[in-house]
């Protein structure tokens, strides 16, 4: 506002809504392009559900996993907190890509390498899930068939991310963080050599 006009911004950001908007809605008509959260509600079971209806509720959990003040210099917790927000905007975007999806991986990785162990079976089964449905779905290694009469119908490339993050809100609002990974960083140098 400094450089142009108070008016000036304020219609710029209302053209950007209005940008927004229409994208949102060509995503969502776009069979193949709403691989979000949203979509695949969409292309499973309710054809006009509103954004909203899932984006509330997921902000809501989002938030809830800040309340834990007393681990916010636990790495552990930050890395947990991490990996969900690598996860969340792709997974509740009908914008995101197939490519898009390289970022809520990351936010995957993050979180394997961080859970307790040794890990579970159901954690080693959500790794596995998530790197058969979210990253070899899009390539030619997945069978071509059920690519085209699952993955891509029902939008499930959103699946096995959206149960990973579930289940990091949850470690992030039950788990017990251990003392030793309170702070990021060691209170003196010897610590590293031991």
């Amino acid at each position: 506002m400094l450089i142009s006009s108070p008016a000036f911004i304020i219609q710029s950001y209302r053209d950007w809504y209005a940008d927004l908007v229409q994208k949102n809605l060509h995503n969502i008509v776009s069979a193949p392009q709403d691989i979000s959260v949203m979509g695949m509600v969409r292309k499973i079971a309710f054809p006009g559900l509103s954004n909203l209806l899932v984006l509330i509720p997921a902000i809501l959990l989002f938030a809830l996993s800040y309340t834990r003040v007393k681990y916010y210099s636990n790495l552990n917790y930050q890395l947990l907190i991490l990996a969900s927000t690598l996860i969340f905007p792709v997974i509740f975007s009908t914008g995101s890509e197939s490519s898009t999806y390289i970022i809520a991986f990351v936010g995957v990785a993050i979180w394997y390498v961080n859970i307790e162990r040794p890990a579970t079976g159901f954690e080693l089964f959500l790794l596995f899930f998530a790197l058969i449905i979210t990253s070899l779905s899009p390539s030619d290694l997945f069978p071509r068939y059920i690519k085209q009469t699952y993955i891509v119908p029902y939008g499930l490339k959103a699946l096995p991310c959206l149960v990973i993050w579930m289940k990091i809100i949850y470690e992030t609002l039950f788990r017990q963080f251990n003392k030793r990974d309170m702070s990021m960083f060691p209170k003196n140098l010897s610590t590293i050599a031991a």
